[in-house]
């Protein structure tokens, strides 16, 4: 899968491995680079975190590699700082093209 954690402190995101147990050391959002693994790679010079209030609006440029293709669902957790969070909540479905 596909598995973001955005770290809104200090505006880090991490991307699991393809085995889904461990996380990438991070890089922070908008910086030049990018994260990838085996189905997909996020460009960070062309995502964007915005913090306004209580929102927290993240604009994530992802692609999608080859073996990633078919339907897929996105889901979302949102936490505060461990003590409260939503759990899963399916927010779209989609079919990752070519």
């Amino acid at each position: 899968g596909c598995y973001l954690y955005y770290s809104p402190v200090n505006n880090t995101i991490y991307l699991a491995d393809d085995t889904n147990k461990t996380w990438s050391s991070g890089a922070v959002i908008g910086a030049a680079g990018a994260l990838n693994n085996g189905q997909c790679r996020l460009d960070l010079g062309a995502s964007s975190a915005i913090k306004s209030g209580t929102t927290l609006t993240l604009s994530l440029s992802l692609s999608f590699f080859t073996g990633f293709q078919g339907p897929k669902n996105f889901y979302l957790l949102a936490e505060d700082t461990g003590w409260l969070a939503t759990g899963w909540v399916q927010k779209a479905s989609y079919t990752v093209g070519n």
